[in-house]
Formats: structure tokens, C-alpha cells, sequence
């Protein structure tokens, strides 16, 4: 066998014939390991718009003009980011578009162009059509938040009933696919309702979980979170008596859960943390770390890393510390659990007499820094704040929610309609993207990792500065 290295072949990047180029297909692929240049979706975006730009030029001059551009993405849910990057590139001058959902042909690969266009644009006539109707679809019909609700709880109940951690694992080679065999008229009538959705299947031995029922079951964290923990307040909005904001009305044990299940879903997340905590180990705590399931998953991936979590939810934290004790493979002392505030602004709360605070050297916080921030006079408020708590820190692992482009709920992806009506309601403000990136800039911190957890609005930097 030969073991010469095998270069790729360098293909043509446009072809012209007359006035006319038509380009070959645009990733963001290195041309010498055929790997994506990177892992998240904008930076993607961006890299073919501009390569986009740069083919066109080199084909024709700066005077050519695009005709056409098709698009290939491989997520649906990044749809939204892909017409405000067009937007924001071409502005007015767009050309026609068309987009596709497809398979990727290299693994990581996010999007791809591929685009006409003319030399001659002053031999192109424009076009123009009057603004389209507004759609005759309403979106969302009654039969969709019937059944839809219907669906939620049903999930929901699998879940409580274990079902889904048993069906939702790989089985080894060979082996067949986990079932379950519900017992009883209500779990068969449970069951019943998840075949008819498609969800479950009949297998050798029992119910299999089909692969339309995985995708539902992978995000069942954001379910539980929105119709478990965020229940009571939006059960209270109209009957609200008053012309402030609704208080925050929430079950603080769902929306513990549903926010570990959807941490757990981006294993990814886990290890990318874990690799950096490992090249220089010390202390690492968790602010807002719900029922402690991040340092949990931490604790198996940086066996060296002293982990502290902190949490407002008492009962919560009471939980999760005896679930810790219980739990054999736990070691001792090495996931240590307090309860109380961590908001930075006011006198230093208690808890933070028992902390060694000029040992601590990674400080995380998911989910929460944008309503600290809304109270609190902004995102460099509060982490300056933290910084101040915490001297020698040299590294932050910051996971939030962001606001998302659309003016209808169908332009925007799934679950961002919800989030951002569930904070209007309770007066909580969110933010962009850039406007996280700002703060962590002028606070002197640098991003080193920038990645999507399990959606495009939850996202996760890791912050480091010398």
C-alpha cells in the first residue's frame, strides 16, 4: 500500500463563458486538510460572503454584479442568522436567492454558496416587484396548540417516567436497540399517544425510540424549562392586577433540569471547558449552578480542578448535595455545594466568607448573567463585580441566552419567541451578541471559544486575559 500523501485536488473557483461566471461551490474548507476553517456558524457565514466577493472580483473586476446565489445549510434553525448575514452584507444590492436544507459533505461544515453573475451589469435591466402579500398562513393553528400542548405533557410524563434516559443510548455493535414495555392503563396509554406522534415504535421485545422521536427527545431540556419551570408565570399574566412587570413565578427543580439536560445534550461544552481547566489546574466555581449537574459532568473530565457551586434555589442546592453524598462514584469533597445570592451588586453575601476567593481561577455562569446584568447596570457591571470578588481569576465560561433578528415568531428560530416573550413579561432585558462582546472587551478579557450550546441563541464563550 502506498503511503504517499494525497493532496486534493485544486478545482476551478468560477467559470466564465462571455459575460456570464458561475462559480464553483464556496465553504469554509481548508484546502489542504479539508477541514472547516471554523466551528461556528457566522464566522462560516461570513468567510463565503466575503470568499463570495473575492471569486466574483477575480472572475470579472470589481464591476461585476451577482445575479443569483444559492445557499446549502445543513441546520434548519440557522436560517434566521443566514438572512441577517445576507442582509447585512449586501444591504439593498442583493441579489436573488434561494436556500436548501441538505447533508454536508464534510463533517463540520455548516453552509455553502455557490453564485452567477454578470460582467456586463450595465446590460441587466432592473426588476422591479411590488412588495408580496402578507402570508395568507396564520402560523400557528388551533389544532397546533391543542395538540401541541397535549404532546408537551406527554413528552414530559415519559420523561419523569425514566423512559427516554433508557431508550436514548447508542447500543453497542450488533445489539439491538433498547426498549421499554409499559405496564398498566396510563403508561399504555402514554404510550399509545407517542406512537401515534411517531415518536415511538413497536421492536423485537417492545417499544424502540424512532429517529423523529430522538430529535424531539435531545431537546426535551428547553421543554421542560418552558412548560414545567416557566409555567406559573405565564399562568399568571392574565390575571396579573398591576402595571409593572410580572414577578418571576417559577419551578426552580424543573428549570434546574431542563437547563442540566440541555448542557448535557452539547457534551462538547463539557470537554472544551475541561481541556482548558486542565493545562493549569486550581479552582473553578459555578455561579448559578442550578443542581450542580455542569460540575458534575466537569468533575469526570478534570479530576484535578477544585469545583464550587452556588445557587439562590436552597432546596435546589439541599438536593443536589445529598444526591452528591448518595452517589458512590462521587469523591469527596470534590464538588462542594452553597446556597445564597450571586449578584455582585450591594455588600458581599455571606457565602463568600467560606470561599477561598484568591484561589479561585475559573468563575462560570450560564443563563443568568443577562438578568443580573438588567438589574444590576449592565453585563461589565456585573463581571467586574465578580472580578472583584474573585482577584486572580484568569478565566470566565460564560453561557447565556441572546436575542435573535425576526419580526414574526416564524422568523425566528424555535424556542427564541418564548424566551423572549417569557422576559418581556417579567421586565428582564436581553441582549445582542455584540453587545456580550463589548463587555468582555472592555472588561479586558479576550475570547479564546465561541460555540452554540444545543441551539443558535444559546451560546457559550470561554474568556481568558494574561
Amino acid at each position: 500500500m502506498s503511503t504517499a500523501t494525497v493532496t486534493p485536488p485544486r478545482f476551478a473557483p468560477f467559470s466564465r463563458e462571455g459575460d456570464l461566471i458561475a462559480t464553483a461551490g464556496i465553504a469554509a474548507i481548508d484546502p489542504r486538510t479539508l477541514e472547516p476553517l471554523f466551528d461556528d456558524f457566522d464566522a462560516q457565514a461570513r468567510w463565503v460572503l466575503e470568499r463570495l466577493d473575492a471569486v466574483v472580483a477575480e472572475a470579472a473586476g470589481p464591476g461585476a454584479r451577482l445575479l443569483r446565489v444559492e445557499c446549502y445549510l445543513v441546520d434548519r434553525r440557522h436560517f434566521a442568522r443566514w438572512n441577517a448575514a445576507f442582509a447585512a452584507h449586501f444591504g439593498e444590492a442583493a441579489p436573488a436567492r434561494t436556500t436548501l436544507i441538505c447533508a454536508p459533505p464534510v463533517a463540520g461544515l455548516l453552509i455553502e454558496v455557490q453564485a452567477l453573475a454578470t460582467a456586463a451589469p450595465d446590460r441587466v435591466a432592473p426588476l422591479r416587484l411590488a412588495p408580496p402579500p402578507a402570508p395568507a398562513d396564520p402560523g400557528l393553528e388551533i389544532g397546533d396548540l391543542v395538540e401541541g400542548y397535549t404532546a408537551t405533557q406527554t413528552l414530559l410524563a415519559a420523561d419523569d417516567l425514566g423512559w427516554w434516559r433508557r431508550l436514548d443510548v447508542e447500543p453497542a455493535d450488533g445489539a439491538a436497540p433498547p426498549t421499554i414495555s409499559p405496564t398498566g392503563p396510563v403508561q399504555r396509554a402514554i404510550a399509545g399517544a407517542l406512537e401515534r406522534l411517531g415518536w415511538l415504535a413497536s421492536g423485537d421485545g417492545g417499544l424502540v425510540l424512532t429517529d423523529a422521536g430522538r430529535a424531539v427527545v435531545r431537546a426535551r431540556g428547553f421543554v421542560r424549562v418552558v412548560a414545567r419551570g416557566w409555567e406559573p408565570t405565564f399562568a399568571a399574566a392574565g390575571t396579573a392586577a398591576t402595571n409593572a412587570p410580572l414577578p418571576a413565578i417559577t419551578d426552580p427543580d424543573a428549570v434546574a433540569r431542563g437547563c442540566t439536560e440541555i448542557a448535557r445534550r452539547a457534551p462538547g461544552t463539557f470537554r472544551a471547558i475541561a481541556d482548558r481547566l486542565r493545562i493549569a489546574p486550581g479552582t473553578t466555581i459555578d455561579l448559578g449552578c442550578a443542581d450542580a449537574g455542569r460540575l458534575i459532568g466537569l468533575a469526570a473530565m478534570a479530576p484535578h480542578e477544585r469545583l464550587l457551586g452556588v445557587d439562590l434555589a436552597e432546596d435546589v442546592i439541599v438536593d443536589a448535595t445529598a444526591r452528591l453524598r448518595a452517589d458512590p462514584d462521587h469523591p469527596a469533597g470534590h464538588v462542594r455545594l452553597m446556597s445564597g445570592d450571586v449578584s455582585p451588586g450591594g455588600p458581599p453575601p455571606a457565602w463568600l466568607q467560606g470561599v477561598p476567593r484568591d484561589e479561585v481561577t475559573t468563575a462560570m455562569s450560564f443563563f443568568l448573567l443577562h438578568q443580573l446584568a438588567s438589574d444590576g447596570g449592565g453585563i461589565a457591571a456585573v463581571l467586574d463585580g465578580w472580578q472583584r470578588w474573585f482577584p486572580n481569576l484568569r478565566r470566565f465560561v460564560i453561557g447565556d441566552g441572546i436575542r435573535t433578528p425576526g419580526a414574526r415568531w416564524a422568523d425566528q428560530p424555535w424556542f427564541s419567541p418564548t424566551y423572549e416573550l417569557y422576559h418581556e413579561l417579567t421586565g428582564v432585558r436581553l441582549w445582542w451578541e455584540r453587545e456580550y462582546c463589548e463587555a468582555f472587551e472592555q472588561q479586558g478579557w479576550r475570547i479564546v471559544d465561541r460555540r452554540e450550546v444545543e441551539h443558535p441563541m444559546l451560546v457559550m464563550w470561554t474568556l481568558e486575559r494574561d
